[in-house]
């Protein structure tokens, strides 16, 4: 019995142990979009995504920001958690700094430890991401930072066209999803489908089979019936007819041309390493 009791108590330890860190890589401007929903919205997803993340229990010191964009209005009182989101953005978003601040992160990290990485940037069919400020980022740079820790990892890239990342970035211990396929992605001051994901595994109603958790695939299910609701309730009319566009319709003929390529479809690929059942789950 005593050894029964010994080992139990060892196992609890290991879990009570257990790490969870987070980093938000946000470097992506819109401070040349007119329209109102443009405004601040960058800041606004990432702070959004951040709440999400801090709903699932990882707590503030854990969570790391890396934000660049031209012009944020850091006194945005529609900011969610804004005094905390803003004593948390430690640098600029650039690529080097991420790969110092993720090494740096997850070095202690184990295999019974999570680490979730969320990075908005433009991004191209390409397979390559594009912050705003820095150089770009290959998947194939991104699976080989992502393989440098021992930790399972969440990687959400918010980008569009961001499927392609995971046609060439691997990683045997990491979930990559992707916001889009080979689609254009969106994000404004009202919707962040990275906010939506990371949100659904403290949403009980994401649980689609009942059965006390909520799955990665789950999570991607439930961040694009949102996108639907948001679409189809509001945005695709406000697009077509108020909406403030940029000059060059991001590189496309019209407005009805980008519109039909928008979609936050979230996409997943699992590492050989991570099994079917794992997930992130909120602490009690």
């Amino acid at each position: 019995m005593r050894t029964l009791a010994l080992a139990g108590m060892i196992l609890f330890a290991q879990y009570a142990e257990a790490k969870e860190a987070a980093i938000l890589f946000s470097s992506m401007s819109d401070a040349t979009y007119d329209d109102p929903i443009d405004r601040n919205a960058v800041w606004r997803g990432t702070a959004m995504t951040y709440q999400s993340i801090r709903n699932l229990g990882i707590t503030s010191e854990n969570v790391i920001i890396l934000y660049n964009d031209a012009k944020p209005d850091y006194t945005d009182i529609s900011i969610p958690l804004r005094a905390e989101i803003s004593s948390k953005t430690i640098s600029e978003g650039k690529d080097s700094e991420l790969e110092k601040v993720f090494r740096e992160q997850t070095k202690d990290l184990t295999d019974q430890d999570t680490i979730i990485l969320c990075t908005s940037t433009h991004g191209g069919d390409n397979g390559i991401l594009y912050p705003s400020y820095g150089r770009q980022i290959p998947a194939k740079k991104m699976g080989e930072l992502l393989s440098t820790t021992k930790a399972r990892a969440v990687v959400f890239y918010l980008a569009c066209y961001s499927g392609s990342m995971l046609q060439s970035s691997s990683a045997p211990n990491t979930v990559q999803v992707s916001c889009a396929n080979h689609t254009l992605a969106w994000i404004d001051r009202n919707y962040s489908s990275s906010a939506d994901f990371f949100r659904a595994f403290s949403t009980p109603s994401a649980d689609r089979d009942h059965n006390g958790k909520v799955s990665i695939e789950e999570a991607a299910a439930y961040a694009h019936k949102n996108w639907g609701k948001y679409m189809d309730g509001f945005l695709e009319k406000y697009l077509l007819t108020t909406y403030v566009w940029p000059k060059n319709f991001f590189g496309y003929n019209d407005k009805e041309e980008v519109v039909e390529k928008i979609d936050c479809d979230p996409q997943i690929k699992r590492g050989q390493l991570i099994p079917l059942e794992w997930t992130l789950e909120k602490k009690p």
